[in-house]
């Protein structure tokens, strides 16, 4: 095949490869010369959905200017996974040893993960998922089998031994990893929350996705309510991110089926958050939507205050969670006693139909100097709870209160689960109120020709 050059800017370049497919983007790569190095960044730049950890870690000790284009990297460890044939076996010869570990000899793919963080030095993003495999070690006749579980621990399965929080030089050896040196953003789900990438000097931005365990112990039971353990509740995850000297985003999602679903558990984790309040800049208390359902808000206490977060600047949380005023006796050391002055933007997940005539009340504060830095309201609406995506766009009542807020000088913004999505939105003609009772007029006619 002849492969032929096109003179374009390397803007224009990079953005032609940001919207194409994969599949494409290496098509365009291999018959014009010019657009290889633009595919090469934009296709390595962010790795994810790694099939063959092996091929990938070759690729980038042969390539090391690949290497260095790497900013954001997903890697999914197997607990207690059995070795694979080593890299050696692959055509790469790796001559090193990682402390007690020979490379030489078969080594598991966590393994070769924490191979590839070594390899790169501009990674900025790390996203950790883990998986797990059955196996019954995990488990005995009495339950939960402690040693298995810690011999399981992510860390160690990716970076050895060496690397346990127990190792007292492990923060040490943690900064010198080429992949960790300036991490700034870490998504983590599927196990217990490490202490030890808290040391880490660049990591601002930390997200505790689905299944990630922050309570004292991952095997206890959340439908056992227990006034001791509530008490003692996420004191881990407390102790845990003290580690974290640089955390400025904090990003927890939370689901009905887990262990966030008690009486005063929101107020209860927002507390052990109290060594990090006054330097965190946002907040997202994010409620994955389970099938069955988000009936569990009804036991959760509203949180009554959040002004300890004394620098947030972005809150996004439930609706239901957030201690609510009376408009008609409204005041504003309520409002001052429910969230700081820092506030920018306030996300409200699943609104209720009174949102907004208490977003206006919150608004209109702005007129006596308070909240003068808010600049934004978003309304994140499900239609298995809470006020439809439809009534605050087309329904003249709810709408009409989302422009009286825009009047204010506050930017209104109405968004939607994927899951909700109509193709009909995206028309301007669209309008559900007039069609309700078009449909409505054309049954009558129906029933009474009928008739």
């Amino acid at each position: 095949m002849t492969t032929f050059e096109l003179k374009l800017p390397e803007e224009l370049r990079l953005s032609i490869f940001r919207r194409v497919s994969t599949q494409d983007a290496l098509k365009l790569a291999i018959v014009c010369r010019t657009f290889r190095t633009s595919a090469e960044q934009v296709l390595y730049e962010t790795i994810s959905n790694v099939q063959y950890m092996n091929r990938l870690y070759r690729t980038l000790v042969v390539r090391p200017d690949l290497a260095s284009l790497v900013k954001s990297i997903d890697l999914c460890p197997l607990m207690l996974e059995s070795p694979v044939p080593a890299v050696v076996d692959h055509g790469c010869s790796v001559g090193m040893t990682d402390n007690d570990y020979r490379f030489d000899l078969p080594i598991t793919e966590n393994r070769i993960a924490g191979l590839i963080l070594r390899a790169l030095p501009a990674l900025e993003s790390l996203k950790i998922s883990i998986l797990y495999l059955e196996d019954r070690r995990l488990y005995t006749e009495e339950g939960y089998d402690d040693l298995a579980w810690q011999s399981a621990h992510p860390i160690i399965a990716v970076l050895g031994p060496a690397y346990h929080p127990s190792n007292g030089n492990h923060t040490t050896l943690l900064s010198q990893i080429p992949g960790l040196k300036n991490l700034k953003d870490l998504t983590y789900c599927g196990a217990r929350f490490p202490s030890s990438l808290g040391s880490l000097p660049n990591l601002e931005n930390v997200h505790l996705s689905r299944d990630c365990f922050f309570m004292d112990d991952p095997k206890q039971d959340a439908s056992v309510l227990d006034p001791d353990l509530t008490r003692s509740k996420y004191r881990y995850l407390e102790s845990c991110l003290k580690q974290y000297i640089c955390l400025k985003t904090l990003t927890i999602d939370i689901l009905e089926q887990e262990r966030v679903t008690r009486h005063g558990d929101v107020s209860t984790l927002l507390d052990r958050l109290r060594d990090v309040q006054g330097h965190i800049e946002m907040m997202n208390l994010i409620v994955v939507q389970p099938h069955e359902g988000l009936h569990y808000l009804n036991l959760v206490l509203p949180v009554p205050s959040m002004t300890a977060f004394s620098g947030l600047k972005k809150l996004s949380m439930p609706y239901e969670w957030i201690e609510k005023v009376d408009n008609e006796t409204i005041v504003m050391t309520v409002f001052s006693k429910v969230f700081p002055q820092t506030l920018e933007v306030l996300e409200l997940q699943i609104p209720q139909e009174h949102t907004c005539a208490w977003l206006l009340e919150f608004a209109n504060q702005r007129s006596k100097s308070n909240f003068i830095h808010l600049r934004e309201f978003r309304l994140y609406c499900s239609e298995m709870r809470g006020v439809g995506y439809e009534k605050f766009r087309y329904d003249s009542r709810y709408a009409t209160q989302v422009k009286d807020i825009g009047k204010t000088g506050i930017h209104v913004e109405v968004s939607y689960h994927p899951d909700e999505y109509k193709p009909e939105w995206d028309n301007e003609d669209y309008d559900p109120i007039s069609k309700s009772v078009v449909d409505e007029l054309r049954s009558l006619s129906v029933s009474y020709q009928a008739g």
